[in-house]
């Protein structure tokens, strides 16, 4: 008797099992979110590309204000490409300086500004 109760909840739990794992693997999200499973690593080979990926993010467009310098970090594997306002005279207060670095195989952004 108590192997046939143990049989019954057995199956009823992996009956209830099932069930879950197709109603998980069938049903798709209802929202506009990008989720983790749906999310593209993308890689930044050269400095060319990084300048124009910190170019859209600072919002640079065709008018450059700016001197720009490129370079690789190789010990935290990061391009850093910095933002320097042109000056009018060397008396200007450096301000508006933007730092944008960008991780070259996952291609994570970070934005600093002074």
């Amino acid at each position: 008797m108590k192997n046939r109760i143990k049989l019954i909840f057995l199956g009823t739990f992996f009956v209830i099992i099932i069930c879950l794992l197709v109603y998980t693997i069938r049903r798709t999200p209802k929202c506009n979110r990008v989720h983790i499973d749906e999310m593209i690593a993308f890689g930044v080979p050269d400095e060319e590309v990084a300048r124009k990926i910190a170019d859209v993010v600072v919002g640079i467009g065709e008018e450059k204000i700016y001197d720009v310098t490129v370079h690789f970090d190789k010990e935290s594997d990061e391009w850093i490409i910095t933002y320097l306002p042109k000056r009018s005279s060397k008396d200007d207060k450096l301000s508006g300086q933007k730092v944008v670095k960008i991780r070259k195989d996952i291609g994570t952004i970070s934005v600093f500004e002074n």
